[in-house]
């Protein structure tokens, strides 16, 4: 961002070899905060501000966590995301896109959660991160598997007007990705990241993740894994599949261990309610919700000569006698 001429760079002028070619700034509004803070404050400005936006994710994380996980188990999962995300902690663009994802990501997931379309109020929020950082386009993305967990879940009455809101939402979240001095050429703007091909993991933070050594990564890795093996957890498949995904981002590249820190807790805050460490007022509410769902869909499936393999064992086992039938 040029701020003496108050417009937004069209052509690469920082680069020997690229020199004058077209080259946009998809973290433009993030220069410009960090260049304000500096003539305010010199370099302890963007110090600042980027403390202030990692001090917001970890607080809106926080929230978002308690409400449906006791204190000490989001204290865990609290602890691993900054043991993850220490080295990413930097006075740089994403860093201040942080906190518009945990809550755009919170946002989709409660909708999941209760079978509904997210708010519309979240749709400002894209606006924002598409003029903070690139990012943006991995957010754009999620709505597609999130939109599979809530439809999946819901009821077969509902899955076709859940379907409909869902994408609407996604095609306004587009619209308002678009909201960028660039438009809609904010979005190429990873694609031709991408084009670097075998070049790209000659930069550091796109280097697959190596466990030579070991690291906070590998060691949250095995303690997530045995804990799940001592405890039974069960999860619905469109979780298991949005959890490896955020995985396989971070063994792919170093630079998405942050995100799959940050949001693998969100992902399996709402299954993990009623099998550990739920909010005493969440467990009955939410855990009967989630078994109401696995109950529904493996009565469905056995109805159809089928099992339901995201149905544990305990989320199908029969009603008391006395209670009355759905």
């Amino acid at each position: 961002m040029d701020l003496n001429h108050h417009a937004v760079p069209e052509t690469d002028v920082y680069s020997f070899t690229m020199r004058g070619q077209p080259w946009i700034s998809t973290q433009w509004l993030a220069q410009v905060l960090y260049a304000t803070a500096y003539a305010v404050a010199g370099w302890s400005g963007p110090v600042v501000l980027a403390a202030g936006a990692i001090a917001a994710t970890f607080a809106l994380l926080t929230k978002s966590l308690i409400r449906r996980l006791s204190d000490s188990t989001a204290l865990v999962f609290i602890a691993a995301a900054l043991a993850l995300t220490v080295p990413h902690l930097l006075a740089r663009p994403h860093v201040l896109a942080m906190p518009v994802m945990v809550v755009w990501v919170s946002g989709l997931i409660a909708a999941a959660d209760r079978r509904e379309a997210p708010s519309f109020w979240l749709l400002p929020l894209m606006a924002l991160w598409a003029n903070l950082h690139g990012g943006f386009v991995f957010g754009l993305f999620l709505i597609g598997p999130i939109a599979l967990d809530a439809v999946v879940g819901a009821s077969q009455t509902m899955r076709k007007p859940l379907v409909l809101r869902w994408l609407l939402f996604a095609l306004l979240a587009l619209a308002a990705s678009c909201a960028t001095p660039y438009g809609c050429n904010a979005l190429l703007a990873s694609r031709k990241i991408l084009e670097l091909g075998s070049a790209l993991p000659l930069i550091m933070e796109w280097k697959p993740t190596e466990f030579g050594d070991l690291g906070a990564f590998e060691i949250c890795l095995l303690l997530g894994i045995g804990l799940a093996l001592l405890r039974g957890i069960t999860l619905p498949p469109t979780r298991i599949l949005l959890l490896l995904g955020l995985l396989h981002m971070a063994l792919a590249q170093g630079r998405a261990v942050a995100i799959l820190a940050l949001l693998a807790p969100l992902v399996l805050a709402a299954p993990l309610t009623g099998q550990i460490g739920g909010r005493a007022s969440f467990k009955r509410r939410d855990a009967g919700a989630w078994r109401a769902v696995h109950q529904h869909r493996a009565g469905h499936d056995v109805g159809n000569g089928g099992l339901c393999p995201g149905a544990s064992l305990r989320a199908a086992r029969p009603q008391r006698a006395g209670r009355g039938r759905g």
